[in-house]
């Protein structure tokens, strides 16, 4: 009786044990070689399992071989396995038959790395005798060859996904060293000036100099002018020595002590003029008068501010330096301006006349104290008041003004009276003046050394 073959899934080992049973059962020869071909068939499976485990799981077909074998006939049929079968044999021990049958499987890959086409496969269907065969040798087919495999093309390798090289992060900027600050090259100290000798010192560079810096006082008597003597005031520019006078009334501040020399060395008498009752702006002394003893301006010289000449204790030490200025350079009198603030209405001072009375009385004494003779500069309502301490008088315009008669208390106590006209003619004022017993000259307003003279000297 015919069984159908049924799929195992045991390992070659069982169906070598199987095999053997069948054998020992005396079941005949064809047993055996039934058993056989499910050897070799066994084998055959586990190799291509094997190659389609190394391969991936390559879906390309599986070629089979079978051999079919007939213990009466000696013929095989052969026919033709789908791709992914596998033969699959069934033993009936009690009917003695055996049949062979396909059955679709998984497929399976050879070891090849190339693609072989699509396999036959064979199957058998063997009728078996209940008498054992005993003339009959069995006829094995021969073994069909597979035709060489085509090599298939060598798949291009997979693209490697290869990361980017990691660009390098940038190494971090060295830390700049700290770059020392530029050390400013000192600035050159200029080389003082040379000490400039006697003859050079002005009253400029004598008042930023320390006391101890100043040459030595020349010792002289005090001198006082007496009436009919010649004299030339000049307060602009280089001092005239064209001609000779008795008296050089010149600007302290225009002048070097040579200059005084000189006009000593022709037996002229020097007259300093500097400001009392103002300060001008630029006098280098100027920082040493506070603020706070300050007025107002003067309308006709608005960079000049007006002195609180009641404050005597705080702008006297700044005047007493310009006194001793004048007594180093070799002054023989002084010519105090502005000693009249009192009757000027833009002061801000409320400067009364016995403020002006006081402060010019302490003018007296300052440069009778250095030997120093003194002239009231105009301030001719307080002239009885202070002729007494005061040596000449030097006025300005009393005939514009017609204010001449003021002048004679000097006259009268033997004391010159100096005086200048700039809007009057000489024809205008010079007889008069030599009758008043005045030493009047004509001059221009900015003092230049231009003069005409109403005493023949």
């Amino acid at each position: 009786m015919n069984s159908p073959l049924r799929r195992r899934g045991g390992s070659e080992a069982d169906l070598f044990e199987e095999s053997r049973d069948y054998g020992e059962s005396g079941r005949g020869r064809g047993g055996v070689l039934l058993v056989l071909l499910a050897v070799i068939l066994a084998g055959t499976a586990v190799a291509a399992f094997g190659g389609w485990l190394d391969g991936g799981g390559d879906d390309a077909a599986v070629e089979t071989e079978a051999l079919a074998f007939s213990d009466t006939s000696s013929s095989s049929t052969t026919t033709t396995m789908p791709a992914r079968s596998v033969p699959t044999v069934s033993f009936s021990n009690t009917a003695r038959e055996a049949s062979t049958s396909t059955t679709p499987t998984t497929a399976l890959a050879t070891r090849s790395s190339t693609s072989k086409p699509a396999a036959s496969s064979t199957s058998h269907s063997t009728t078996a005798s209940t008498t054992p065969h005993t003339t009959t040798p069995p006829v094995t087919a021969p073994p069909q060859t597979a035709p060489p495999a085509t090599p298939p093309p060598t798949p291009a390798p997979a693209p490697v996904e290869t990361a980017p090289p990691a660009t390098p992060a940038p190494a971090p900027a060295p830390a700049a060293a700290p770059e020392p600050a530029p050390t400013a090259p000192p600035e050159p100290v200029p080389a003082p000036p040379p000490t400039p000798g006697r003859a050079e010192l002005t009253a400029n560079q004598l008042l930023v100099m320390g006391n101890d810096q100043w040459p030595a006082r020349q010792a002289k008597g005090l001198w006082r002018p007496t009436i009919g003597t010649s004299w030339q005031i000049q307060l602009q520019g280089a001092v005239d020595m064209s001609r000779t006078y008795q008296m050089f009334d010149v600007s302290l501040f225009a002048v070097d002590i040579g200059d005084i020399d000189a006009l000593h060395a022709r037996g002229t008498k020097v007259v300093c003029n500097f400001n009392v009752g103002s300060l001008e702006g630029w006098r280098p002394d100027k920082g040493n008068f506070p603020a706070g003893a300050l007025g107002g301006s003067d309308p006709n010289w608005p960079d000049e501010r007006y002195l609180d000449i009641r404050q005597i204790s705080v702008i006297g030490p700044a005047i007493q330096r310009l006194f001793d200025v004048a007594a180093t350079m070799g002054c023989d009198g002084v010519d105090a301006d502005n000693v009249n603030t009192y009757t000027h209405p833009t002061t801000g001072l409320g400067l009364t006349a016995q403020d002006q009375i006081t402060f010019n009385r302490w003018l007296a004494e300052q440069a009778h104290a250095r030997n120093m003779s003194i002239g009231l500069k105009n301030n001719l309502l307080q002239i009885p008041q202070l002729v007494d301490v005061f040596d000449f008088q030097i006025n300005e315009s009393c005939y514009t003004f017609s204010e001449c008669d003021l002048l004679m208390p000097f006259v009268q106590a033997g004391k010159p009276v100096f005086g200048v006209e700039y809007a009057v003619g000489p024809e205008g004022f010079c007889g008069d003046a030599n009758n008043r017993n005045f030493d009047f000259l004509h001059k221009r307003r900015n003092l230049d050394p231009y003069r005409v003279a109403c005493r023949a000297n």
